[in-house]
């Protein structure tokens, strides 16, 4: 259950030597991998029942009443396999698949079904839901810019993502909030406005 003494890290170090993101350890690694894509294929799973030519009560109330025993399963499996995001591990899975999918009735449920809650309240959420793809490479590009661009403060050169989190967030905010608040900051300026540009001219990103 260490670090570097886990079955990924072993197949990733036996045939991904020197390829990994970290020597000892990789969150995107070989077995890592798989977990993943049963996380996609759990989506995938809530989006087809939903299809299904049933009432739409009774696909809602079967979906919940799965996604609540898949959280179940989750805690009883952590018990013996930790929830592990870094290894993606299969209580992970568990755990965070029946978490979204709850999540995602409840929001169908009051913003499709009963309409309590109106579009626009939603509508920053919409905008990057267009264009998820554009929005994850966006924010891994733009944070690589931010560490190779590089600014003076108090006497020595920082990157320009380190100064505006240690410089300028952390100087006003608690480092946990200070954390939460650059997060925002960042996904608000530079993932959001360029995605808002591309969501009115209709411009969307697929694969």
């Amino acid at each position: 259950m260490s670090m570097e003494h886990n079955w990924p890290a072993w197949l990733d170090y036996l045939l991904l030597k020197g390829h990994s993101w970290r020597p000892t350890w990789d969150p995107e690694g070989i077995l890592s991998t798989f977990p993943a894509v049963v996380t996609c294929q759990a989506g995938i799973f809530a989006a087809a029942f939903l299809l299904k030519k049933r009432e739409e009560k009774d696909r809602i109330t079967w979906l919940f009443v799965v996604a609540n025993f898949v959280l179940f399963l989750a805690l009883v499996w952590d018990l013996f396999f930790p929830i592990n995001k870094g290894l993606w591990t299969s209580s992970y899975v568990l755990y965070t698949a029946g978490l979204a999918i709850i999540v995602f009735l409840l929001l169908y449920w009051m913003l499709d079904i009963k309409k309590k809650i109106g579009e626009k309240a939603f509508f920053p959420f919409i905008v990057l839901g267009v264009n998820p793809i554009t929005a994850y490479v966006l924010s891994i590009v733009l944070a690589k810019v931010f560490y190779l661009i590089k600014v003076p403060a108090g006497g020595q050169q920082k990157s320009l993502y380190q100064f505006l989190y240690e410089d300028v967030f952390s100087s006003i905010f608690h480092p946990m909030n200070a954390s939460l608040a650059f997060s925002l900051f960042f996904l608000g300026v530079f993932i959001f406005l360029p995605l808002l540009w591309m969501y009115k001219r209709k411009i969307i990103v697929k694969i």
